[in-house]
């Protein structure tokens, strides 16, 4: 079994794009292991840079040039932090969620996972959100209703797994320590999850898989 994570050594514990193509071995993003027919792809940090974010899809071949999903059967793995640093967090995230039933359509599949800086946005930690960012929301009070649990992106978000198992490889925007990994893939989340609603618990910490 493999693990293909992002983990980045200075990031708080609560980080330009990555693809990597693994070999092949339903909705929205299962935590029960599922098999991809196509090729299998990850994309790590997108940090709200539509531009870039893109260009790699469309270098990887899975969207053409106005951002539609032509990667047929293929599965892309997000690893999380679509959003801080750049200022286009609402577009990207716009963008990874009509490729889901785009690519499902076309017999493909996208995995769309939490990072600490989904996490810290949602738990109102927003020391690296661009001004930019938040104009694109219309506004400070606008953009902090949306990432609430109960807004239009915070609600889609808390849906959200932070690890995956796809053709028996372990996706996770951070890593798995053996302490976690005893949880298994479903507890992972269930507790992630969880701790995101209570504020805070120790799979958010520095050794959890964020």
């Amino acid at each position: 079994m493999a693990l293909a994570s992002c983990a980045h050594a200075d990031e708080p514990d609560i980080a330009k794009p990555e693809a990597q193509v693994l070999a092949p071995s339903q909705p929205p993003t299962s935590a029960r292991s599922t098999a991809a027919p196509g090729r299998l792809v990850a994309i790590g940090d997108l940090h709200a840079d539509l531009d870039n974010a893109v260009q790699v899809l469309q270098l990887s071949g899975l969207t053409d040039a106005s951002g539609k999903w032509i990667g047929g059967d293929a599965t892309l793995v997000q690893t999380g932090d679509t959003t801080d640093r750049g200022p286009d967090s609402k577009a990207i995230i716009d963008l990874i969620r009509a490729l889901i039933p785009q690519a499902e359509t076309a017999g493909g599949r996208v995995v769309s996972l939490l990072g600490n800086h989904e996490v810290m946005n949602l738990m109102g930690d927003w020391r690296y959100v661009d001004p930019s960012d938040v104009a694109q929301f219309g506004g400070l009070e606008a953009r902090k209703k949306a990432f609430s649990l109960e807004g239009s992106y915070g609600s889609w978000l808390i849906e959200r797994d932070v690890v995956a198992e796809v053709n028996g490889n372990i996706f996770v925007h951070g890593g798995v320590t053996p302490a976690f990994a005893k949880m298994g893939v479903q507890g992972m989340n269930d507790a992630a999850r969880q701790a995101i609603r209570d504020q805070g618990g120790s799979v958010l910490e520095s050794d959890g898989p964020l």
